[in-house]
């Protein structure tokens, strides 16, 4: 049996706080105004909503991609689920606000309230808005969609491309230079940039391209070789601190790409450093930002991160003895502690970024909600959500 058969079980698991948390995050995502519905950023979608100064952020374009793969994933979970707008209004968004044609890239944001933006273009961001467009390809069977991501191709492969065959992270659009600063991971080339080969591999899926799959792999294959060379696996560090978060987007990367490729070495690289990950668990079932040196506080991003790749290593027969624990605890947490349930519709039903000991950081919090959601149909047992992530790369 290949790795992609093994995903296409479900567990029969019928979680019901699972249930609920994902039945009222989905609701959030559609109704709470965190997609804008009307005026000139209709479309676009805010990375959070303030609990404490009761506004929006600004918007973010990989948060708008990953919204329309979200909501795609949630049209095939939960037919009917209540989505008031297409995910083509996203995807105008991107392309009128953010989009940097004549580099094939998306700006990092967008200040809707004087267009002012964050002149910078994030190559993660890059791909997972290139899997969005992929997929919105397969819905729509609008060829310009292909357009656009054949630009993000080429954006990440020909002019972000750096040694060993991985893209540099970041480039400065007014000085059209690209960047890698060692002091901060979001700058710096590290295994948490494999997840872009996700994006590389709808594409080439898509198009039957040879050479984003051949991108893709040299990428993937670079994040074993980081995994193998240390204890703790594919993790992404500065200093004597490792953060979480980018080291589950390796995780992400490695199992997608065992899937896709029926690679075991991907897998097991990805299961190692998942360990790792598991093994930071706190008392409570949560998860830190990091572990190390740093202002350090609760994530509830990286627990959703735990659970979803847990449950896929788990469809994938690979669950070590004891670790479903580990799993029930976060799920616990996440559902609990790291729910918003304040009245406020435009609160209720998203995942806080950060539990109750900062409430500063207890923002409706967009991108771990959409995690949530993907974690949470795992745990209820959603006939077939192992293989949409995994195998068809509904993955945000």
């Amino acid at each position: 049996m290949t790795l992609a058969n093994a995903l296409s079980w479900t567990s029969g698991r019928a979680n019901g706080d699972a249930i609920k948390a994902l039945l009222s995050a989905s609701a959030w995502l559609s109704q709470s105004g965190i997609q804008e519905q009307e005026g000139p950023h209709a479309g676009g979608f805010y990375g959070w909503y303030s609990t404490l100064e009761h506004c929006h952020s600004i918007m973010f374009s990989a948060t708008t991609g990953n919204a329309i793969t979200c909501m795609l994933f949630l049209d095939r979970m939960l037919p009917g689920w209540p989505r008031q707008n297409p995910t083509e209004q996203a995807a105008f968004w991107l392309l009128d606000k953010a989009w940097v044609a004549d580099e094939g890239g998306f700006m990092v944001g967008i200040n809707p309230q004087n267009d002012s933006q964050v002149r910078q273009i994030k190559t993660l961001d890059v791909a997972m808005i290139l899997n969005a467009f992929v997929h919105l390809h397969y819905e729509t069977d609008n060829s310009f969609c292909l357009s656009v991501a054949s630009k993000a191709v080429d954006f990440i492969t020909q002019r972000m491309m750096g040694p060993n065959g991985v893209p540099y992270p970041l480039l400065d659009v007014d000085s059209a230079t690209v960047i890698q600063d060692t002091s901060n991971w979001r700058a710096d080339i590290q295994p948490y940039l494999a997840k872009i080969s996700i994006g590389l591999m709808n594409y080439a899926q898509a198009i039957r391209s040879e050479r984003a799959r051949t991108h893709a792999i040299r990428l993937l294959d670079w994040a074993c070789q980081k995994a193998e060379e240390k204890q703790e696996g594919a993790i992404t560090s500065t200093g004597r601190s490792v953060h979480l978060l980018p080291t589950m987007y390796a995780v992400d990367a490695l199992l997608v790409g065992s899937v896709m490729l029926d690679r075991q070495r991907m897998l097991e690289a990805a299961l190692k450093t998942w360990r790792f990950v598991a093994d930071c668990q706190l008392q409570d079932g949560g998860f830190p930002m990091l572990v190390g040196e740093g202002e350090n506080y609760e994530r509830a991003d990286v627990c959703a991160h735990f659970i979803r790749a847990g449950r896929l290593i788990e469809a994938l027969g690979m669950l070590p003895e004891g670790y479903c624990l580990k799993i029930d605890k976060a799920t616990k947490r996440l559902c609990g502690e790291l729910a918003n349930r304040q009245p406020d519709p435009k609160m209720f039903g998203a995942f806080n970024h950060s539990g109750a000991e900062r409430p500063d950081l207890q923002d409706a919090n967009t991108q771990a909600t959409m995690v949530a959601i993907q974690a949470l149909s795992l745990e209820a047992g959603m006939p077939n959500a192992a293989s949409a992530i995994a195998r068809d790369m509904l993955i945000v």
